[in-house]
């Protein structure tokens, strides 16, 4: 490929003062309300949800007091309706994380809290395997800079903003990454994972037995059981691995996401398809096939079409979120229900006059949840435990429920507005940085982090690259970071979080700043030759839904010559 003539670019990235209240970047500002990102998560039997005020509510089964302490009482029993769950003082939940019976959240306090079923240590305290039906600080993890949490089945994760993995739990199947002492089959010390120690994680998912992490190159980790072959090698009831990476014979396309169940893994490609491991028996994989045999393959199918940017999967069932608010599912939404499957991606509210916006997706065990961008929540599937969340325990249905209440009005986790419904002035004069580094177009990934606690406006990116920093500020008192990059006349990137979401942003110039253009993409083509001053700012909801917020920024550069 020929290469292009070069040309700066001043890419400004629009953060709300939530990422400064988290850490991510060292900057003195006023104390604000708490912002979170809505979000939902599937235990075995119950639902979590983290609205927009940083709120924590659940509903379905109690028995190991996920639900918190105020349903104690109730323990047992099934919590039918949402119900609120108290976090310490003020604290507030910015991350969110359901396993089978337990539940993680990272703290406004940048502190991480856990509570439910802790028969093997799964929460991170010490206390005998003692049930806590209270949300209760994590000691291990205090200072640890955790910026995403993952629950699995009796395990869980952590990881930090310098890219590390912390697992503590049950150890049976090698789930915590490496063998314990005297043969121990659990921990409650949250550990550092040795194995993954020379590279940068961006992303964790804890599964059944098994367990996968994404670096900062998009390379897949994977560890624990390999039963099912969700792990991509032969299925053996009681073989385990440490952590290997996912070799190119099963794929060289970059992978943007992942998710886990106990029947099969799930990877969002960058070209936009998604590939299997494991169980295809109903027809979870989409591709229009079912079958029996979990064999050591890595199944693609094409979803390139509809724009993914998010997968969940249960035992049975895949699930993914389009670009533009749509679900759509393929396997069972009923377990083992023949008359729910469908072994295409089908779309969730298929047949419906208006289907609501989606922003958010979960599923696990048995259910499949969404949030709406209007706040309301979905579910489907299994409601045994009344986990569909609408003042019910009956049959399970393959049509999306609305969750209500108990007084009878819609349950709603509140969301962030999108930046084009909210005026936005920025200033047009940004002073030009009077510096630029070169990125060369071989390096793919880069991560954004503070890399010196007395220096706010410096950061490192991959390879040792260095990216000086100058912070503005806009009229509504937002914080925002200008970098200075070179890129080639054709070049084009685009910015990306560290959960692999793509992000669409606006194009401003000077000229235009204070009316800025929408540009309605996810990837921006520059054909203009010279020394040029381009603005670009991230719609903020896309960047804390996806999970900027949590600490680590990334954006992917390529050369492209649009002349060939």
């Amino acid at each position: 490929m020929r290469l292009c003539a070069k040309r700066a670019l001043c890419i400004l990235i629009s953060l709300s003062v939530l990422l400064t209240l988290l850490s991510v970047f060292t900057l003195s500002t006023t104390a604000s309300p708490v912002s979170s990102t809505p979000s939902i998560s599937v235990g075995d039997k119950f639902i979590v949800v983290q609205t927009a005020t940083g709120e924590v509510w659940g509903w379905g089964d109690n028995y190991y007091g996920v639900l918190g302490d105020a349903q104690t009482a109730e323990r047992g029993t099934n919590i039918t309706n949402p119900v609120q769950i108290e976090l310490p003082g003020t604290v507030k939940s910015t991350a969110i994380s359901a396993g089978a019976d337990h539940v993680l959240v990272i703290g406004s306090d940048g502190n991480v809290y856990a509570w439910g079923n802790n028969a093997y240590g799964q929460l991170g305290i010490d206390n005998g395997g003692l049930t806590v039906t209270a949300p209760t600080l994590v000691e291990a993890l205090r200072n640890k800079n955790v910026i995403s949490v993952s629950a699995g089945r009796y395990f869980s994760l952590a990881l930090t903003e310098g890219g590390q993995v912390y697992s503590f739990g049950a150890n049976n199947r090698l789930q915590l990454g490496y063998e314990l002492a005297n043969s121990a089959t659990y921990s409650a010390t949250p550990t550092p994972i040795t194995a993954l120690s020379t590279v940068f994680i961006t992303q964790i998912s804890a599964g059944h037995e098994s367990a996968i992490a994404v670096d900062v190159n998009n390379k897949a980790y994977l560890w624990g059981s390999v039963k099912n072959s969700v792990l991509g090698t032969a299925d053996q009831e009681n073989t385990s691995q440490v952590p290997t990476v996912l070799p190119d014979t099963k794929t060289t396309t970059p992978i943007d996401a992942v998710a886990l169940s106990v029947n099969h893994s799930a990877f969002l490609l960058n070209d936009g398809t998604v590939g299997f491991m494991g169980w295809n028996k109903q027809g979870q994989y989409g591709n229009a096939t079912t079958d029996t045999d979990p064999s050591m393959r890595f199944k693609i199918t094409d979803t390139s079409a509809r724009n993914i940017i998010s997968v969940a999967v249960s035992d049975q069932q895949t699930v993914l979120l389009s670009a533009d608010g749509k679900v759509y599912v393929a396997g069972a939404r009923i377990p083992n229900d023949t008359g729910s499957i469908t072994n295409t991606f089908a779309p969730l509210f298929e047949g419906a006059a208006q289907a609501p916006v989606a922003s958010a997706i979960a599923a696990g065990y048995q259910n499949g949840a969404m949030i709406a961008q209007d706040g309301s929540v979905w579910t489907w599937g299994d409601n045994s435990r009344g986990q569909l969340g609408n003042g019910s325990v009956d049959n399970a249905t393959a049509t999306p429920q609305k969750v209500m209440l108990s007084n009878g009005s819609a349950f709603n986790s509140g969301n962030l507005p999108f930046v084009k419904d909210v005026p936005m002035t920025f200033r047009a004069t940004v002073p030009a940085p009077t510096y630029a580094i070169a990125i060369p177009s071989s390096i793919n990934v880069g991560e954004l982090r503070q890399t010196d606690a007395d220096d706010p406006n410096r950061y490192a990116v991959k390879e040792g690259f260095v990216i000086e920093a100058m912070n503005v500020t806009n009229l509504f008192g937002e914080k925002e970071i200008v970098l200075s990059v070179e890129a080639g006349d054709g070049d084009s990137f685009y910015l990306h979080d560290g959960n692999g979401t793509r992000l669409p942003f606006e194009i401003l110039t000077e000229a235009d700043a204070q009316d800025p253009v929408q540009n309605g993409g996810v990837l921006a083509t520059f054909t203009q030759s010279g020394s040029v001053q381009t603005w670009i700012r991230v719609d903020q909801s896309l960047i804390t839904r996806s999970g900027v917020y949590n600490g680590v920024v990334t954006f992917r550069y390529s050369a492209v010559d649009i002349e060939n």
